[in-house]
């Protein structure tokens, strides 16, 4: 018998694993300083893709358990795009998120004024959401032919920058269409880890980077976004290729935010023949997971081409179609 639960049952209370209902239960493990335990319960009921408050406010209490501050606070945000009432979140949100580097005081303060009002609806750095307002000022300004699609949308805060963008600098006719599940991401292959852990294991796997359709158009409209812009819900093997038959698109930007093999691998296959030549795609997560770099990689070498990717910073990468060779990858 394990020295928590003769702890537990000499205090008069339960055990963590006789506990029926997974909250209890994981906040038992969380209480006996179990964050991994904690972990492994949670990831049962995030892959349920039925949101309940508290599940994302207890993963981030495991994280920190573990000293992990970044997953931590992104976790709290989770949990206030479903949740966004729930104070003890906001508070140790304000408590745990890492200081955000300052803004460079060169930084469009359009952009500046958009970075500051989205909030919790975004996982990616403003080095990542400040190339996105670049590229959509440059589809917008060359002309470039096309529409902008985000594949990965989440909370909404890189479309709602690209919609800005568009707006910014004379493109506000330009359709935008975003897809997710909007019931957090599919579950993570083996091919899928970083440092040689698995996503499972890191506590990001299926449900997880979830947020409402709602929250993408409250932050479209909180900001006044006035580009038009198109919602598609359910997986990329499901949606993708159904709106490309159907539409045949010209994309002119493409966001590839998908994190696992499976997920970026489709979002090549089924999109990037419709990208103009001379139009961009950034890639989010090309750093960090091995899943989406080996996607890239390998999809690339089956087109018979080398991406001349360009760092924006450790994860994130950008490349103008047709622009061939070795850049800063």
């Amino acid at each position: 018998m394990a020295f928590f639960d003769v702890f537990n049952r000499l205090r008069g209370r339960p055990a963590p694993q006789s506990i029926a209902d997974p909250l209890e239960r994981a906040a038992a493990h969380l209480q006996c300083r179990q964050p991994r335990e904690t972990l492994a319960v949670l990831a049962e009921v995030k892959a349920l893709r039925k949101p309940r408050c508290g599940v994302d406010l207890l993963r981030a209490k495991a994280f920190n358990q573990l000293g992990n501050r970044y997953d931590a606070a992104e976790s709290l945000r989770e949990e206030l795009r479903w949740f966004p009432d729930n104070t003890e979140a906001r508070s140790l949100l304000t408590q745990w998120a890492p200081p955000l580097p300052p803004l460079p005081d060169e930084i469009d303060p359009n952009l500046r004024q958009v970075l500051q009002g989205i909030g919790p609806n975004t996982m990616l750095s403003w080095q990542r959401l400040g190339n996105l307002w670049e590229l959509a000022r440059r589809v917008t300004q060359e002309n470039i032919p096309g529409l902008i699609v985000d594949c990965g949308v989440a909370g909404g805060g890189s479309t709602t920058v690209l919609g800005a963008s568009l707006a910014q600098h004379g493109g506000k006719d330009r359709e935008i269409y975003g897809f997710d599940s909007f019931e957090g991401m599919p579950a993570p292959g083996e091919a899928d880890r970083y440092e040689n852990v698995t996503a499972q294991e890191a506590g990001w796997g299926a449900g997880t980077c979830a947020a409402p359709m709602t929250a993408v158009r409250d932050l479209y409209q909180r900001l006044d976004i006035q580009t038009p812009l198109h919602l598609v819900p359910g997986y990329f093997q499901d949606t993708l290729p159904v709106w490309r038959a159907e539409r045949n698109p010209q994309i002119a930007l493409l966001h590839a935010d998908g994190d696992w093999y499976d997920s970026t691998r489709t979002i090549f296959e089924q999109l990037y023949d419709c990208v103009t030549p001379g139009g961009f795609v950034q890639i989010d997560d090309y750093g960090h997971w091995e899943g989406c770099r080996r996607a890239v990689d390998e999809f690339a070498a089956s087109k018979g081409e080398t991406l001349a990717l360009h760092t924006i910073d450790y994860t994130g990468r950008w490349f103008e179609k047709g622009k061939g060779g070795n850049a800063h990858a």
